[in-house]
């Protein structure tokens, strides 16, 4: 690979990231192992953590008051991770804080491993709370064994 090639996959990285979870969403409202009011919820929450990295960065630029970097994170926990990466990416802000840095890729990471839990066992998460929950069974591994 050509280093102008190299650099311009490196550039564009976030693109194929964020790219990349919104196939997995989709694969899985299409294969029926997500819900679609799942899929719409993770896309509204990307939606306001892209526009809230947007509004702290214009903020940053006229010494305004800021989001705190604690409201950022919790968009990011709760599923808008992919909007904030596009968001940190194309305003060019929170890029260089290492501890900004770190807790960011902690929400990305515990989201990836819920999205792939829930799509892998779904059904069976789904089977489980149905039937054994509701009917007032214990579940396997409870304190009711």
């Amino acid at each position: 690979m050509s280093e102008s090639r190299r650099r311009s996959v490196l550039r564009h990285w976030p693109y194929l990231v964020a790219a990349g979870w919104a196939a997995a969403v989709a694969g899985g409202v299409y294969w029926e192992r997500l819900p679609a009011w799942v899929a719409w919820t993770l896309l509204g929450l990307c939606v306001v953590a892209f526009v809230l990295h947007g509004w702290d960065k214009w903020r940053a630029t006229r010494n305004g008051r800021r989001v705190p970097e604690l409201v950022l994170h919790l968009f990011e926990l709760l599923g808008g991770w992919p909007g904030a990466l596009l968001g940190r990416h194309l305003f060019r802000h929170k890029t260089a804080k290492v501890s900004y840095r770190i807790v960011f890729w902690l929400c990305a990471a515990a989201n990836a491993l819920v999205l792939a839990g829930y799509l892998w066992y779904g059904d069976g998460l789904d089977n489980v709370v149905r039937e054994d929950v509701l009917s007032g069974e214990a579940l396997p591994g409870s304190l009711g064994e």
